[in-house]
């Protein structure tokens, strides 16, 4: 006998949806900070090959900051 899916009431839908966007947020927070990460990689090897200190990448960026 093929097995029916459960009618779960409304409250148990609301509580299912919330651990599916608590389970998206944290895999959203992980790869913000991956990225997060890989962009700071990048900009070290920038730095590094063009043999700019912090302060100076600013005042590329920014001219009026610093």
């Amino acid at each position: 006998m093929p097995r029916g899916r459960k009618i779960l009431s409304l409250d148990e839908q609301l509580q299912e949806i919330d651990n599916q966007l608590s389970v998206l947020q944290s895999k959203r927070e992980e790869l913000v900070a991956k990225k997060h990460e890989e962009d700071m990689q990048v900009l070290a090897k920038f730095m590094t090959e063009n043999n700019m200190s912090a302060a100076q990448v600013i005042s590329l960026i920014s001219p009026a900051i610093v």
